[in-house]
């Protein structure tokens, strides 16, 4: 499309239809990934997640005292994160029936919420084109987890929208700000806090970057954080206590108080031992590799955003996430979908890379648009290898719904 500007000349009108149809495209095919895997009743669910939803579909929702079925003898509570997206599956299984797909559903919802806050953060750091190659790529190999039946995609959506707030308040130093920040911390503080420390650093390193001598930009992310803090402290003496009532835990998983402590303080922080560990670190960088970007050639995408992008938001939510993984080493290294916390900043700096891979080369939308069809193949054979990695076909696995049905019948 071109038009005519102010001294005469022709120019070509950005043209973002076919980042748009690509965008569309991996989330659709990130819908129909769940929902098929749902449809045939493999396991595309974490239990832990999926089982206080389904009894808060059989009776009242009780966000403070959610039953994880079979985590202890009897039915005693045992709360872990702030129930949110339990009870947004519960409802839609009160008004759809209790398919397991609707919990897919649940966390697709919460997908689509997080794709608002990225692209205006991708825009503000960058330009609109390299916004939508930002939602492109989270769409992408993100989507497994932010559309499986658990809590992960909420968390990484709550951090977003924290994260979206509290920059535009260390960069507008405006107090209307304080209210939503405040509110999305907490939030994300309840729901994985690994994530919400993440977002924690990040936004203290982006007042350093943008209001480092304003002393109202101080006050007002030090009050978001003491709010954000001071609930989480009260959450969890809610779910110390609650744990300390069950008979016959599976874990016992306070850090303080409980029947094995250490044990617990090793599974979230790790000891020296396995800090130290390089074995840890490389099976760490294979897990993050395969998380996030599926083919590690597009680790040049990452590797050239990162050092040559000046997108000071991206760099530093990657440098919040690997300081994040210091302190939290063994539940991050551990666990692929606390790989989640550096999606976004993967897809901010790769989605930068892309960008300037389009510029330097094409200089219509037109030749843009053959490229834009090259990347999205790349990037959808990219998200298979990613899948394979993560060892996705054990969630097609018969045999749990085999033994499960000879249970059943005896």
């Amino acid at each position: 499309m071109k038009s005519i500007n102010s001294a005469g000349a022709i120019t070509e009108r950005p043209d973002y239809r076919m980042l748009k149809l690509s965008v569309l495209f991996f989330f659709l095919s990130g819908t129909a990934f769940h929902l098929i895997l749902a449809y045939k009743g493999y396991h595309n669910y974490r239990a832990q997640h999926l089982g206080p939803a389904i009894n808060y579909a059989q009776g009242d929702i009780d966000l403070m005292n959610p039953v994880i079925v079979g985590f202890n003898a009897g039915d005693t509570p045992t709360p872990l994160e702030l129930p949110l997206w339990q009870a947004t599956a519960a409802l839609l299984f009160k008004g759809f029936g209790t398919w397991t797909g609707w919990a897919n559903v649940a966390s697709l919802l919460f997908g689509i919420a997080a794709l608002w806050p990225l692209f205006k953060i991708s825009k503000a750091y960058g330009s609109e084109r390299v916004a939508w190659w930002t939602l492109i790529i989270y769409s992408s190999l993100p989507l497994y987890y932010n559309g499986r039946a658990c809590t992960d995609g909420s968390s990484i959506t709550f951090t977003l929208w924290f994260l979206y707030f509290a920059d535009l308040m260390v960069r507008t130093r405006e107090w209307r700000w304080l209210l939503p920040s405040m509110i999305f911390g907490a939030l994300s503080a309840l729901s994985k806090a690994p994530f919400f420390f993440c977002a924690g650093i990040c936004s203290f390193l982006l007042l350093l970057v943008h209001s480092k001598t304003s002393l109202k930009s101080w006050v007002q992310l030090s009050i978001t954080g003491l709010v954000a803090g001071l609930l989480f402290m009260l959450w969890t003496k809610h779910t110390d206590a609650a744990i300390a009532k069950a008979e016959f835990p599976l874990v016992d998983l306070r850090t303080s108080g409980g029947s094995d402590d250490q044990f617990m303080k090793n599974w979230y922080f790790g000891d020296w031992h396995y800090k130290l560990n390089p074995a840890n670190w490389v099976k760490g960088g294979w897990r993050f590799l395969n998380a996030n970007l599926g083919s590690f050639a597009l680790l040049s995408l990452l590797l050239w955003g990162g050092v040559a992008s000046r997108n000071r938001f991206g760099q530093m939510l990657f440098l919040a996430g690997g300081l994040t993984t210091l302190v939290f080493t063994h539940v991050v290294l551990h666990h692929s979908h606390y790989y989640l916390m550096f999606s976004p900043a993967v897809a901010i700096l790769c989605g930068w890379a892309v960008v300037q891979i389009e510029s330097s080369v094409f200089t219509s939308y037109r030749g843009r648009n053959g490229f834009v069809l090259i990347m999205i193949v790349g990037l959808f054979l990219s998200t298979i290898q990613g899948l394979v990695g993560m060892k996705t076909s054990l969630d097609a696995d018969p045999y749990p719904r085999m033994v499960a049905k000879i249970i059943a019948e005896k």
